[in-house]
C-alpha cells in the first residue's frame, strides 16, 4: 500500500482535495487548485526515505511516496485537551477546548471534528488517519465511505447507521489493512 498520509496547504485562497490510491505501488495525492492566486506558493511537507518530487508542465508536480512505511506528511492538527483518549479514536468538542470520543447516537456527540493520533493535546482534523478504530459492524473496504459508529464511542463503522441514530459521515477508507481513513467530515443528520 502507498503511504499517503496528509496534506497541509498554506495558501489561504486554495481549496485542496486529496485522494489516495495504493495497492502495492507508490501512493498518489492529487491536489486540485480551485481559483488560487497563480503566484502563490503552496507547500506539501513530506518526510521519509525515497520520497521524490518531479515537476512537469507549469503548475504540475508528481510526488512519489514509496509503499511500506516510507513517508509521513504534515497533518492538520488543532490543540485540545485529550485526557483519556486512545489513539485512533474520533472525537467531538465536548467542552471548552476539550475533545471526547464521538458517537452517532445523538447530539452533540455526533458532531465529529477529527481524530486523536496519540499526541497529547492535539486532534487531527485533516489528512488521513492511519490507525482508525472501527466497530464490528462490517469489514472496512478500501474506497468505501465510513461513518461514526452509533454503538461504540470513538469508533467508525463501515455500515451506515439506521433509524434513531445520527448519520455522521467521516471519510473514505484508504486501506483496510491498518485501517487508514482520509478525513472528509460531512454534516451529521438525525435519522
Amino acid at each position: 500500500m502507498g503511504s499517503v498520509v496528509g496534506v497541509k496547504n498554506r495558501s489561504p485562497n486554495t481549496y485542496p482535495e486529496s485522494r489516495g490510491s495504493g495497492g502495492g505501488g507508490p501512493g498518489t495525492i492529487i491536489v486540485e487548485d480551485h481559483g488560487a492566486d497563480p503566484t502563490a506558493v503552496d507547500t506539501i511537507d513530506f518526510e521519509g526515505a525515497g520520497v521524490t518530487v518531479a515537476f512537469g508542465p507549469p503548475g504540475k508536480a508528481t510526488v512519489t511516496i514509496p509503499g511500506g512505511g516510507g513517508g509521513a506528511a504534515t497533518a492538520v492538527v488543532v490543540p485540545a485537551t485529550t485526557t483519556g483518549l486512545v489513539s485512533g479514536q474520533f472525537v467531538y468538542i465536548s467542552g471548552d477546548n476539550t475533545a471526547s470520543p464521538a458517537q452517532a447516537n445523538g447530539f452533540p456527540q455526533a458532531q465529529v471534528v477529527g481524530a486523536y493520533q496519540g499526541v497529547s493535546g492535539e486532534i487531527q482534523v485533516g489528512g488521513a488517519i492511519m490507525n482508525a478504530m472501527f466497530d464490528g459492524a462490517g469489514a472496512p473496504v478500501a474506497g468505501n465511505p465510513c461513518w461514526l459508529s452509533p454503538t461504540d464511542a470513538g469508533k467508525l463503522t463501515a455500515v451506515a447507521p439506521g433509524a434513531g441514530n445520527v448519520l455522521s459521515p467521516v471519510g473514505t477508507i484508504l486501506a483496510a489493512a491498518g485501517v487508514a481513513v482520509i478525513i472528509e467530515i460531512g454534516p451529521p443528520t438525525q435519522l
